[in-house]
């Protein structure tokens, strides 16, 4: 598996930034990048009406080693193609019980 796992993406995160009365700010940051596979995993996509505009939402799993650091609402770019973070699960070796690489569900949503 980790022979699949050639893929570079750049990570972008939101931070909080003051403003300037007393709140905060939420950004995104390109803050690095992190190697690993991306499939496809629902062709089914739903479509919703948003703001007057059809939005496709597909589903993909990403999966990368447990060094890289992905964390849950990151967003992915690889390709011009940007894709959200929705949850990240470990996944452990059957035999040792030791940790072998991180599955993630990520969301691609194209607006028409």
């Amino acid at each position: 598996m980790r022979d699949l796992m050639n893929m570079t993406f750049q990570v972008y995160r939101k931070t909080r930034v003051p403003d300037s009365i007393g709140g905060f700010t939420e950004t995104e940051e390109h803050t690095h990048s992190v190697v690993g596979f991306l499939s496809i995993r629902n062709v089914m996509a739903k479509e919703r009406n948003k703001a007057d505009q059809m939005e496709a939402e597909v589903t993909h799993d990403f999966y990368c080693m447990p060094d890289q650091d992905i964390k849950r609402n990151d967003v992915l770019e690889h390709a011009g193609t940007r894709y959200r973070i929705v949850n990240v699960r470990p996944a452990y070796d059957a035999i040792s019980g030791t940790l072998h690489h991180l599955e993630c569900e990520a969301e691609e949503v194209q607006e028409e």
